[in-house]
This record gives structure tokens, C-alpha cells and sequence, in this order.
């Protein structure tokens, strides 16, 4: 009986293959509407290129999930920004660790800059609500009737 031989190149498309069907099912739980915005194919491209900047950063197998969410959360080019290569300065081994607790605090920020903005936009907004507002003298007519009973 001949014994078959698997080469490391057969394993290596193997485990690629799982790894981007596991990681298409995981990001289409994840972010549904999102991966709905971009169809099948796109989520297929979208995931292959992230992998392809995840190995690129040197993260493995074991992070790679973690990284397209970061993608996906931040952008495609989000590893140019400062607070991510400030993050991935140090010990590679915990890069990943390092990257996801900077991302934290840059949702946080964002967060707190959205805030802010819309309570400037509030304040911005109740003068102009003021002016358009009826006034309550204008209810009565003339003869000191109210408006409304007609009386």
C-alpha cells in the first residue's frame, strides 16, 4: 500500500483555505451589515488583503482575527496612524496585545470628539430653536380671546 506524502506547500494552501473560510464566517457574525455592504466577493478581498498586511506586521494565525476587526473598525490604513505604530513598538510577542488596548483608548477618544461635537451642535442649535419657537402672546387674539377656544 503506497503512502501518500503531503507537501508543506499542500499544507500550507490547506491551512490557508480554512483559515479564510473560518475568518469570512467569523467576520460575517461579527460585523453583518457591514459584510452585507460589501457582498461575497468583496468580504473575500477585503479579508485576503488584511491577512496579506497582517503577516506583512508579523502577526500569525492567532491574531490575524483580531487584526482585520481592526481593519474593519478602523481602516486599512489605521496601522499608519500614530498610536498604532507607537503600539507596535516593543516586544513583538505582545504587539497584538499592545495594538488592541491602544485601540481601545482611540475608540474612547473618538468617542469622547463625537460627544463633545454634538453638544457644541446642541448649543449651536437652541438659539435658533428659541427664535423659531411660537410665541405665547401670539395665542391670544385682539380682544384678549384665546386663540385656540375661539372664545
Amino acid at each position: 500500500m503506497a503512502l501518500l506524502t503531503i507537501r508543506d506547500a499542500q499544507i500550507a494552501a490547506l491551512t490557508d483555505a480554512l483559515e479564510s473560510r473560518w475568518l469570512r464566517s467569523e467576520i460575517a457574525a461579527l460585523y453583518p451589515a457591514r459584510c452585507a455592504a460589501m457582498g461575497a466577493d468583496g468580504v473575500a478581498r477585503f479579508i485576503e488583503d488584511s491577512c496579506a498586511r497582517a503577516r506583512r506586521y508579523g502577526f500569525g494565525p492567532d491574531h490575524r482575527l483580531s487584526y482585520v476587526g481592526l481593519e474593519i473598525a478602523f481602516g486599512e490604513t489605521f496601522m499608519q496612524e500614530a498610536w498604532a505604530q507607537q503600539a507596535l513598538a516593543g516586544d513583538a510577542e505582545t504587539a497584538m496585545q499592545r495594538l488592541r488596548e491602544a485601540a481601545i483608548f482611540r475608540l474612547a477618544a473618538i468617542a469622547e470628539d463625537e460627544q463633545r461635537q454634538e453638544e457644541a451642535d446642541r448649543q449651536t442649535m437652541a438659539p435658533l430653536e428659541d427664535d423659531i419657537a411660537p410665541d405665547s402672546d401670539d395665542d391670544e387674539d385682539a380682544s384678549g380671546d384665546s386663540a385656540e377656544t375661539g372664545l
